[in-house]
C-alpha cells in the first residue's frame, strides 16, 4: 500500500546509485557520480533544483534530500546521476489535504478492472500520479452522484474542465500554459463520452429490435398475452354479452343458435 505523508512532515528522500560488480550477475557496488542534482516537482508543476552542494552523502554512492511539503497532492524527487555513474530515479511522495485522513489523495492503481476509481480515471485520463486532476474523495463523490461510470466519467470531465477555467493562460519565456484551452479540451472530451455512450445504447436497442422478427422467422414467438374471453367462467354470460356464447361451449357469435338451429343472422327467425 502506497504510504501517505501530511503538510509539514520532513521528508528524507534518498537513492543509492551503484555500477556493476566484478560479474554482471553479481552483485552491485555502490558508487558516488562525478555530478548528483535532484530536482523536485512540486503539485502544482512548479520545479526547484538542488545542486550537490545542497544534498548529503552519506556514505558512497548513497544520496540524500530532506524537503517539507506545503501542498497536498503527488511530490516527486528526480535524481540525477553523470559522469562515473549514469542513472537517473525518481521518487514519488503522496501528500494528504490538510484535515484529511485515510486515503485522502489522489492516486491511479494501474488497475481499472479492479477499481471503478481507477476506470474513471482512465476515461478520463488522469493518470499521471505525479500530476492528478481530482482527488480520490472527488472522484468517489462523482461516481456515488452519478450512479454510473460514464456518467462519472463525463462529471469528472466537467469538473476539470471547471479548474482550468478559473486560471489564466500564462506564458514564461518559451513556455506556455494553455488553461483556457485544456478546459475547452475537457468539454471537449465530455461530449465525445456522451456521443459514445448514447451511441451504443442506440446499437443495443437496434440490435433487440432486429432480434425479434429474427425469432419469429426461426419459429420461435410468443403466444399473444391475452386473448377475448380467456379469464371467463365456464357456463357464465357477462351482462351484455347475453347475445353470444363461447364457441368452445358449443354455440357461436352473434346468434344464440346452434350448428343445427341457425341464429338471426343466418336467416333464422327470434
Amino acid at each position: 500500500m502506497t504510504q501517505l505523508y501530511d503538510i509539514g512532515d520532513a521528508l528524507l528522500s534518498s537513492v543509492t546509485f551503484e555500477v556493476d560488480g566484478a560479474t554482471p550477475s553479481g552483485p552491485k557496488v555502490p558508487t558516488n557520480p562525478t555530478q548528483v542534482t535532484a530536482r523536485i516537482r512540486r503539485p502544482n508543476g512548479t520545479l526547484v533544483d538542488y545542486t550537490q552542494a545542497q544534498l548529503t552523502n552519506p556514505s558512497a554512492g548513497v544520496w540524500r534530500l530532506a524537503f517539507v511539503p506545503t501542498l497536498p497532492g503527488v511530490w516527486v524527487v528526480r535524481w540525477i546521476g553523470t559522469g562515473a555513474v549514469t542513472a537517473t530515479d525518481e521518487k514519488f511522495y503522496p501528500v494528504k489535504p490538510l484535515g484529511v485522513e485515510g486515503t485522502g489523495i489522489a492516486y491511479y492503481g494501474f488497475a481499472p478492472s479492479a477499481s471503478d476509481r481507477d476506470k474513471v480515471r482512465l476515461l478520463v485520463g488522469d493518470t499521471n500520479n505525479a500530476q492528478p486532476l481530482l482527488y480520490d474523495a472527488e472522484v468517489d463523490s462523482l461516481l456515488t452522484l452519478a450512479g454510473d461510470l460514464t456518467e462519472a466519467a463525463i462529471a469528472a470531465c466537467l469538473a476539470i474542465a471547471a479548474k482550468f477555467a478559473r486560471d489564466i493562460d500564462a506564458t514564461n519565456g518559451d513556455a506556455t500554459r494553455p488553461f483556457s484551452q485544456r478546459a475547452a479540451a475537457y468539454r471537449a472530451l465530455a461530449t465525445d463520452l456522451r456521443a459514445n455512450a448514447e451511441a451504443l445504447e442506440k446499437g443495443k436497442l437496434t440490435a433487440k429490435a432486429a432480434a425479434v422478427p429474427m425469432m419469429q422467422a426461426g419459429g420461435i414467438s410468443s403466444p399473444p398475452d391475452f386473448a377475448v374471453g380467456m379469464w371467463d367462467v365456464p357456463g357464465t354470460v357477462l351482462p351484455g354479452r347475453e347475445r353470444e356464447r363461447d364457441p368452445r361451449a358449443g354455440g357461436y357469435e352473434g346468434g344464440g343458435g346452434s350448428p343445427s338451429s341457425p341464429g338471426i343472422e343466418d336467416g333464422g327467425s327470434p
